[in-house]
């Protein structure tokens, strides 16, 4: 499975990369919006985004 992950956090980003290869999968991983906007595509099978909202 190829995975998309956007998360900011560098060390949450890695760790979540680290165990989802763990499991023989392809991990993109992206800690910037813009670049990971600049990036998708339809390629990918499953999408991690980490998502604020502000209230």
């Amino acid at each position: 499975m190829k995975i998309f992950l956007l998360e900011d956090d560098y060390s949450l980003n890695e760790a979540i990369k680290e165990i989802i290869e763990l499991e023989n999968h392809t991990v993109d991983n992206f800690y910037d919006g813009e670049i990971a906007f600049n990036n998708i595509s339809n390629d990918y099978d499953l999408y991690v985004l980490d998502v604020n909202t502000q209230t």
